[in-house]
């Protein structure tokens, strides 16, 4: 299921059209960001973003993620890993 800016679900968790544009997938337990652009950078709303969606008992997954996003992750514990049957190359929490 998609996830658009300010949506219901999106507003609940923060995903707001004030701090992002982009949007994000939901299957089962895991918020997957397929394409997120913070409007504010280094201002922490990605890091809340992330710790609000685990603190619903969600996963965070980053598929194939560019340029600062693989810094951003390695800093925060998230490993490259291979997902499901289509072998989707993502970055996940390590455990």
């Amino acid at each position: 299921m998609i996830i658009e800016v300010d949506s219901e679900f999106a507003i609940k968790i923060g995903f707001t059209s004030d701090k992002f544009e982009g949007w994000l997938w939901r299957d089962d337990k895991r918020i997957m960001f397929s394409f997120i652009c913070s409007k504010n950078p280094k201002q922490g709303n990605l890091s809340t973003l992330i710790k609000t969606i685990e603190g619903m008992g969600l996963s965070v997954a980053i598929p194939t993620p560019l340029g600062k996003m693989v810094d951003y992750l390695s800093r925060r514990n998230f490993v490259p890993h291979i997902s499901g049957i289509c072998n989707i190359s993502l970055y996940k929490k390590s455990t």
